[in-house]
């Protein structure tokens, strides 16, 4: 997380950077390591909040199967493919020439 900071020392710091439904998870999380370590909280983080790699390949099928609806502006067409493309992990380049 931050160099030159402790394992505890990053354990608070994450109580303190954290927010939002996230900060919900981490005040109910029971893990099962004593003592509890920066690198349990990060993999039962990720086991949690990480998208599972078919999500992405669905992702990424749909960016270059989609076609813009009828009832559809450009700007929304637009925009759902760079939300897509977030998704799949695509710079803005790749995106539009997709």
């Amino acid at each position: 997380m931050y160099k030159g900071l402790t394992d505890v020392q990053q354990c608070i710091f994450l109580r303190v950077l954290i927010s939002g439904p996230a900060a919900d998870w981490l005040e109910t999380v029971h893990i099962d390591v004593d003592p509890v370590t920066f690198a349990a909280y990060k993999t039962t983080f990720l086991s949690r909040y990480q998208m599972p790699q078919i999500t992405k390949h669905k992702s990424a099928r749909e960016i270059f199967s989609r076609t813009q609806w009828d009832e559809e502006s450009v700007d929304d067409s637009i925009c759902q493919m760079q939300k897509l493309g977030k998704i799949v992990g695509m710079t803005g380049d790749q995106c539009y020439i997709s």
